[in-house]
């Protein structure tokens, strides 16, 4: 079962202009099933270069920064660093996060194989739309 990445935004008396307008919106996903989940919190917003989050899958907060950058007229670099896993415990890495197994059952590299492979899917269909 997958689960579809959404965005909500920060309270209105939150909001502001430029870098780091939306930080501290939500960040969501909605299961086939149609239950929610926090996955986090927008730490940096900072489009099209830059967003930051926290990721609450385990109990102990991780950090998940993207930074994207162009090599081109057509092609983008994709930064992607996630850290904070010498926080969590022998306990946390094995649980079930986003995915079942846990991070020490191979979940982080099924993840980000999976939501990399659907960023690159979305920008291709896009850029096909725009042709």
């Amino acid at each position: 079962m997958t689960a579809e990445p959404r965005f909500a935004e920060p309270p209105a008396n939150d909001r502001g202009q430029g870098p780091g307008a939306r930080a501290r919106g939500l960040v969501y996903g909605v299961w086939e099933d149609g239950t929610t989940a926090e996955w986090g919190r927008i730490i940096d917003w900072d489009p099209p270069a830059r967003f930051s989050m926290t990721w609450n899958a385990t109990g102990t907060p991780t950090i998940v920064e993207l930074e994207f950058r162009s090599v081109g007229s057509a092609r983008t670099e994709v930064l992607l660093e996630h850290r904070g896993w010498e926080a969590l415990s022998e306990r946390e890495l094995g649980e079930d996060c986003a995915l079942p197994g846990g991070y020490l059952g191979g979940s982080f590299t099924a993840g980000w194989t999976a939501i990399l492979s659907a960023f690159e899917q979305a920008l291709t269909t896009t850029e096909r739309d725009a042709e």
